[in-house]
């Protein structure tokens, strides 16, 4: 007998035995038992019993419904079973989810208030009635409870979890460290509780809801004392892994999967989470370790694939990290992020019709989303469709706004800043940069492109200047912003500082670029400097490999030839 038609069995056990007692005391009274009391008279159970064979009754329901694959009708014939007998702890608990999940929250509240009534002290059930409170709006009812939980288990995790929420919703920030440092000096937790309190803090984090700094301290504190506790296994060092990277802390998770990678048995977890660390310090041949044990301990996992794929792109080998990521989307052909992988693999390679066919196989297989827009917009950049680029970067935007409003970064407006300038849609362009600013006051790119783009169309100067200065003050060795700061000075006719710069720029660039010898070439001729100018633009020529500037550069020549 296999398992299904076992539980289907038992269901139809529960639904019997509901409704046979419902038929017994009737069998009773025509079987002339005259020693019935009051049932022997009507006929008919007492409401208690009634109560337990509805209850069953429902209950048995349930079971063949969810047997049968019917979800949804069997969570409401549950329903129907709790909300007649709420002594069901264990199915008050799995209905109630699914009430608040349809909106039905008076009935949830009422299920939990009931069966509270029988076991007043279930901290599970009343931490639950508070969860519901919240989802009900009820928050002051919801933060009475949780506190008294509190104050009789300060390490009540899912109550703990509820006042936060709170807190930080109500703008009530000043309130959590006095909560959590109670939890942290009075909880009295072993690992897996520790751990679990540093979850919800965790996700708090995540979630960008409070102080950053001391959300970060008080998870360090939690997972070193888990790790310093009694009953600390594997599970404990793994799970502090993960926690110690969500706060950055990349040494101390690093520690902890090294110390995991001597089991006999290596979870393939592990290997990927130490890979992709050691591929952020740069610890490239220990990463490409564990990618190739990934692979040949587990060849259908996607993950040795993409780690080895990132390496390859790393060493600018891009026609091979795109066979690592084509292998990778075969094993796991619906992990989205993979095929974002072979995009820029290809746009690196300069495949820009393989970029687009994997985009368009993104938008085949996955709903529209922000990183589908997000990466149409680079490749229409690519491609010098600037328009069309602005267009998808806009698409991009509006799905943030709804959907994931974190993705809205200063360098995704910085991408539209750059292709409005290029569309010469200036006042965008404008508007874009100063968004990027505002969210990141030192991304010194967008004082740069800003700067620059005012001073080449010969406008607003001044406050280029003072663009362009911010940006080198922040990075005074960049050469981009020295030669736009060369370039500023040089509209604004002060060709001394002009040159200056300039020549610094040239130095500082690790490569010779033929715009910046184009721009000394034009400093010089203002100064008169007839032969430097001559040899600045013949340099500016014999770099201009993609012929983007020669027909101008020419023309500057010939007008000062000897």
């Amino acid at each position: 007998m296999n398992f299904e038609s076992l539980w289907c069995r038992i269901g139809l056990l529960f639904l019997v035995v509901g409704l046979s007692v419902l038929m017994s005391w009737n069998n009773v009274v025509l079987a002339g038992d005259t020693d019935l009391g009051s049932r022997s008279v009507t006929g008919k159970l007492s409401p208690e019993e009634t109560q337990v064979a509805d209850a069953a009754a429902w209950f048995g329901t349930g079971m063949v419904l969810q047997m049968e694959g019917k979800v949804s009708e069997a969570m409401e014939a549950f329903a129907r079973s709790a909300l007649i007998d709420p002594t069901n702890l264990i199915l008050v608990e799995q209905v109630v989810p699914y009430l608040l999940s349809v909106k039905r929250n008076d009935e949830a509240i009422s299920i939990l208030e009931r069966a509270l009534d029988f076991d007043s002290d279930n901290e599970n059930l009343r931490s639950l009635l508070g969860m519901t409170y919240i989802a009900s709006n009820r928050l002051n009812e919801s933060l009475k409870l949780n506190l008294d939980i509190l104050e009789k288990n300060p390490g009540a995790v899912a109550a703990l979890r509820s006042v936060l929420l709170i807190y930080y919703q109500e703008g009530q920030d000043d309130k959590v460290p006095d909560l959590v440092e109670r939890t942290l000096g009075q909880a009295q937790l072993g690992p897996s509780g520790w751990i679990q309190v540093a979850s919800v803090l965790s996700q708090f984090l995540k979630s960008s809801q409070g102080d950053a700094a001391l959300l970060s301290n008080w998870i360090r504190e939690c997972v070193n004392k888990a790790l310093k506790s009694d009953g600390a296994d594997d599970t404990t060092k793994s799970m502090a892994g993960q926690l110690y990277e969500d706060v950055g802390d990349r040494d101390q998770a690093i520690k902890c999967y090294e110390e995991l990678l001597a089991l006999p048995v290596v979870p393939a977890s592990i290997r990927t989470r130490l890979a992709f660390l050691y591929l952020q310090i740069r610890e490239n041949q220990k990463a490409e370790k564990l990618a190739l044990e990934i692979m040949d301990k587990e060849p259908l996992n996607p993950f040795g694939y993409r780690i080895s794929g990132y390496l390859a792109q790393d060493a600018e080998n891009f026609i091979q990290a795109a066979s690592y990521f084509e292998k990778a989307i075969r094993h796991a052909p619906n992990f989205e992020p993979v095929y974002y992988d072979l995009f820029t693999a290809y746009l690196n390679a300069k495949q820009i019709q393989e970029a687009r066919q994997t985009l368009g196989k993104v938008s085949f297989r996955f709903k529209p989303s922000f990183q589908l827009f997000y990466y149409e917009g680079l490749l229409d950049s690519r491609e010098e469709n600037y328009s069309k680029a602005i267009e998808s970067y806009l698409k991009a935007e509006q799905v943030a706004v709804e959907e994931e409003p974190e993705r809205l970064t200063a360098v995704f407006y910085f991408q539209i800043g750059v292709a409005s300038e290029r569309e010469k849609q200036l006042e965008n362009a404008e508007k874009y940069f100063k968004k990027c600013m505002e969210i990141d006051p030192e991304f010194a790119e967008a004082m740069n492109y800003l700067g620059y783009t005012w001073a080449d169309n010969g406008i607003r100067l001044e406050e280029a200047l003072e663009l362009i200065e911010s940006a080198v003050a922040l990075e005074p060795d960049n050469p981009a912003f020295l030669d736009s700061l060369g370039w500023v000075h040089y509209r604004l006719n002060s060709f001394q500082e002009a040159l200056k710069f300039q020549l610094k720029a040239i130095e500082f660039s690790s490569s010779p670029d033929p715009v910046m010898f184009d721009h000394l070439g034009d400093i010089h001729l203002k100064m008169d400097n007839i032969p430097q100018a001559r040899e600045a633009y013949k340099k500016a020529l014999s770099l201009d490999e993609e012929n983007e500037i020669s027909a101008e550069v020419t023309r500057k020549l010939e007008s000062i030839a000897e």
